[in-house]
């Protein structure tokens, strides 16, 4: 009888215990990957199982990243296990990423979804100096697809001694990239799906926050119209504005020149401030801003443009000036009137910065817009009061005159026994004040219907009509059926203009 082959059946029972153990680590090695919600965790729990099983003295997640103007990707070292003593990559100051330059064809190898097992000595420079440095010995690679890309490679190294991997090696190296491609991509999902229930939160966040402004702004601009008093409800606005929008600040600043200088500035003319914010209208240098000062802001708010800026990016001297009163953040919406600049509606953050979305660059736009119609109201209202005491004053003279007029007439009539020359004299003052070229007084005869002319004026002088050929015509009685309109009118005792 032959001898029994005790090596043999050694090497059987060493290969049993292997397999055995590989199987075991790939279990858990997916378990982690599979079961633990924290995807670093899972990867590093995974990579140590199998670095351990395997006895191997480092293992690690290579992943790709994009080179501007190259042909293939770059490698980092993303994820990494290593044995005790052994040297790792991932914090190496040289080794820790690199190209496929030198090993071209490992990458399109890989990339068709074959592994890669290399000797240091046969490994192409400059990659074999790389890994001589974390004293590689032999190498064996995997690669990790991601949605069906070649995302990156799991790899495999002995640095202590040369080792040869098994089948079973192998495949539990395959597999494991396998998990690796899935975990990465759910991971992929669950961010973009974590990215996007933020987004919605943070989009429903505006939208709620946009409402309660836009109710806000519905509610001051009924107030604006509604109140006699604009000077009441437009710090009435602001507080509303500024409570419901969470704003340090809110104004109305108006443009006017200096009656000294006749130079052009800002004044802060409306305001409302939160809590322990300090107030800009009783500011020694803010309350009054020379237009020189602010012409950076001025030239978008003259063409029409609102403007929303961070303090710290605006230039000097006006970012000296807002951050004397502690602005981080301001907007402004420019104010017109009948296409006039008149001022503008600010608004301040003086406890943290903010970056204006959209939704309440437009709202607060609203809610100034409906300022500015108040403003023009109350304009509108103080001509409106203005003329009608201009008409008033001008009625008061017109009556005075009329009175002065009366009273001479009366003095003159007192004074003149002679009728035909307080006739002359009525007509001449008459003229004078409708400031008439010419006047004429005609006599109606009730018993013959007719009119007949006594007097007429021209240019301050009294015409003689008994001698003058061009009053020939008028030297008769003239029916008044010829002046039946006028003459029903002035019956009525209306005044007719011709």
């Amino acid at each position: 009888m032959p001898a029994p082959n005790h090596l043999g059946e050694n090497n059987n029972g060493m290969r049993s215990h292997l397999g055995d153990r590989i199987l075991e680590a790939t279990a858990i090695a997916v378990n982690a990957l599979l079961s633990i919600d924290n995807f670093d965790e899972a990867v590093k729990t995974a990579l140590q199982v199998m670095g351990e099983s395997l006895d191997c003295d480092r293992l690690g997640v290579i992943e790709h990243f994009p080179i501007p103007s190259a042909t293939l990707p770059g490698w980092r070292s993303l994820y990494e296990w290593n044995a005790p003593n052994i040297i790792a990559q991932i914090s190496h100051p040289t080794s820790a990423q690199g190209t496929y330059a030198g090993i071209e064809e490992w990458y399109q190898r890989l990339q068709a979804g074959k592994s890669i097992s290399c000797l240091l000595e046969e490994m192409p420079e400059p990659f074999r100096s790389g890994q001589a440095v974390l004293g590689v010995k032999a190498l064996f690679a995997v690669p990790i697809f991601v949605e069906e890309l070649f995302w990156g490679v799991l790899s495999f190294d002995h640095c202590r001694q040369v080792k040869h991997t098994s089948t079973a090696e192998l495949t539990l190296l395959k597999t494991a990239a396998a998990c690796i491609g899935s975990a990465i991509q759910r991971q992929r999902i669950r961010q973009t799906e974590q990215k996007r229930t933020e987004e919605l939160a943070k989009v429903n966040q505006e939208l709620q926050q946009r409402d309660r402004l836009l109710s806000v702004v519905a509610q001051v601009t009924k107030n604006l119209l509604d109140t006699e008093d604009i000077d009441v409800a437009i710090p009435q606005a602001l507080q509303a504005i500024g409570e419901v929008a969470k704003i340090s600040r809110v104004q109305v600043i108006l443009e006017r020149q200096n009656p000294t200088t006749h130079k052009l500035q800002h004044c802060v003319t409306y305001e409302w401030v939160a809590g322990g914010i300090s107030a800009q209208i009783h500011h020694p240098t803010m309350a009054i801003i020379d237009n020189d000062d602010a012409e950076f802001l001025l030239r978008e708010l003259y063409a029409g443009r609102s403007i929303w800026h961070l303090v710290d990016n605006l230039p000097h001297p006006i970012k000296e000036q807002f951050q004397s009163l502690n602005i981080k953040s301001s907007g402004g919406v420019p104010l017109f009137i009948e296409g006039r600049y008149i001022g503008c509606v600010a608004f301040d953050d003086c406890v943290t910065p903010r970056h204006w979305n959209q939704q309440e660059m437009d709202v607060l736009t609203t809610a100034a817009e409906g300022i500015g119609a108040a403003l023009h109201r109350k304009q509108l209202v103080a001509h409106l009061i203005q003329e009608r005491a201009s008409t008033v004053e001008k009625r008061v003279a017109e009556l005075v005159r009329a009175n002065e007029s009366l009273r001479g007439c009366v003095n003159r009539l007192a004074d003149e026994p002679d009728l035909e020359t307080f006739w002359e004299h009525i007509l001449l003052e008459a003229s004078a004040q409708a400031q008439s070229y010419a006047a004429a007084l005609f006599l109606y005869d009730a018993s013959t219907n007719t009119s007949l002319m006594k007097r007429y004026v021209r240019e301050g002088k009294v015409i003689p009509i008994h001698t003058d050929p061009e009053f020939v015509q008028f030297r008769l009685p003239i029916s008044a059926n010829i002046f039946s309109y006028w003459q029903e009118a002035l019956f009525k005792g209306e005044v007719i203009f011709f």
